[in-house]
């Protein structure tokens, strides 16, 4: 069953809708950029709060990803605890990031702020982690 986030954006060519392999989606604002800009939701949200922020911001040279975290009412499927939240988006990072050294920066508003924080303490991610350009909205 898709959701309104999925049929909202499935019919955009430059929106990729991704699962990783834990179930996690996240939708792609797709170009094949080299540097990684990363928005999570938060508790009671989905991807599409970010869509309209990803859909407005012009960065040359990034590729914006919204993350759909499952622990929201939609998806009672997982938990909806912080810690479960940190290991989806870790999961969204992994399949992003196809190659280590790639620049990654992570934000996100209320639980996602934190689920962001929690990443950028993760010691593979700390040293990619890097403070986001200023984004004029």
């Amino acid at each position: 069953m898709s959701t309104d986030s999925e049929n909202a954006h499935a019919s955009r060519p430059d929106w990729v809708i991704g699962t990783t392999r834990h179930g996690t989606r996240f939708h792609q604002q797709a170009g094949g950029a080299s540097d990684l800009l990363v928005f999570i939701n938060g508790h009671l949200d989905d991807s599409e709060v970010w869509h309209e922020v990803i859909e407005r911001v012009d960065l040359p040279g990034w590729e914006m990803t919204a993350v759909d975290l499952r622990g929201r009412p939609s998806h009672s499927d997982a938990p909806a605890t912080l810690d479960a939240y940190c290991e989806e988006s870790l999961d969204v990072l992994a399949e992003l990031r196809s190659e280590p050294s790639r620049p990654v920066v992570i934000g996100g508003h209320s639980t996602g702020g934190q689920v962001a924080g929690c990443d950028a303490a993760v010691p593979r991610h700390r040293s990619r982690v890097t403070r986001p350009p200023a984004i004029p909205v």
